[in-house]
């Protein structure tokens, strides 16, 4: 498992409460290079070169601190991260486990997965902003809104934060990109969070959505250029689609994942997937997620290692069905 962080990148202590998020989520690329003009002056001027990483990054934290208590004087990309509190618990494990195995399915005007266009080598794989066996200790890494301080600010990561002329801190060109989160209310509803922040780490737009209403916005951002800030106003973040309206309206990951399924057929969740059988599904399961329906009906769910999970980086992939009506029509074999 990837873990972005390690108990030494964080901020002994915690982030110190001097320095402070820029009060102004409305910055716009102009104005973001006028305020950080002199914070880029004084790291010329006041930063050396230092071989230890240690040494460097406590260089780095004392120069974040300095300009922030002064008198006056991104990283680019998009994260898809696992923010439960214990996600090794054998029951949140299984719960997570099966949310992942339903990003695979695409619907309509898509043709993979939906986070295929994070820049990783595993993209269907969530990392954890820190060890999960050090969560007890740092459970201030673990709000969704925090994101932006978690991942930058604790490692002072000057490519990804910069510090205004007034002390406080931004997050260039932040705005431009999305976090894909499974948290806590993940594991009971069955809804990815997709959170966009502003450059001063505010929270500007968010959405808890269905697995499979995720592909057609990254497709829309990755493949067609679309911004954020008018994704969101797409119908696909509606809570019409995605948040559960009634008790049984949500995904229920304590389900076996072929009655997940089946569940939603019903409901007629998944068009146009939703007259597919139960066949139909487990054949599409192993493609995605191979032996995970044995290691199910073992009871081995908390066994079964997420690197076992179909690679998405290499090529897009139909559904079964939707390959042998192609193929059919094309005169082939599948």
């Amino acid at each position: 498992m990837e873990t972005i962080l390690s108990p030494t990148q964080l901020w002994p202590g915690g982030v110190p409460s001097t320095i402070r998020l820029h009060p102004d989520s409305r910055l716009d690329e102009y104005h973001q290079e006028e305020e950080i003009k002199g914070w880029c002056q004084f790291l010329k001027k006041s930063r050396t070169s230092l071989s230890d990483p240690e040494e460097d990054r406590a260089q780095r934290r004392d120069l974040i601190e300095k300009w922030a208590c002064a008198d006056q004087s991104f990283r680019d990309s998009r994260l898809f991260v696992c923010l439960v509190d214990k996600p090794y618990d054998p029951e949140n494990y299984t719960r997570i486990t099966e949310l992942l195995i339903l990003l695979y399915i695409h619907l309509a005007r898509t043709s993979n997965h939906p986070l295929r266009f994070n820049n990783t080598s595993k993209p269907q794989i969530p990392a954890f902003i820190l060890d999960a066996t050090m969560v007890d200790q740092y459970k201030r890494i673990l709000i969704p809104e925090n994101l932006p301080m978690s991942y930058y600010l604790e490692n002072a990561d000057f490519s990804a934060m910069a510090m205004t002329r007034t002390g406080t801190v931004i997050f260039p060109y932040l705005i431009s990109y999305a976090f894909f989160v499974i948290d806590n209310q993940s594991c009971q509803d069955g809804l990815v969070r997709i959170l966009n922040f502003s450059s001063n780490g505010q929270i500007m737009q968010e959405a808890r959505m269905r697995p499979w209403q995720i592909g057609r916005l990254t497709m829309l951002h990755s493949s067609l250029g679309h911004q954020w800030d008018e994704l969101f106003d797409r119908p696909e973040t509606s809570p019409r689609w995605n948040q559960p309206r009634k008790c049984d309206n949500s995904i229920d990951l304590q389900l076996p994942i072929l009655e997940i399924m089946a569940v939603l057929s019903r409901r007629g969740d998944v068009p146009p997937l939703n007259d597919y059988t139960s066949a139909e599904w487990a054949e599409e399961f192993e493609r995605f997620a191979p032996e995970f329906l044995a290691y199910e009906r073992e009871g081995r769910v908390s066994d079964y290692g997420w690197d076992r999970l179909m690679d998405v980086t290499c090529a897009d992939y139909s559904h079964i069905r939707h390959a042998r009506q192609l193929a059919a029509a094309l005169g082939r074999s599948m």
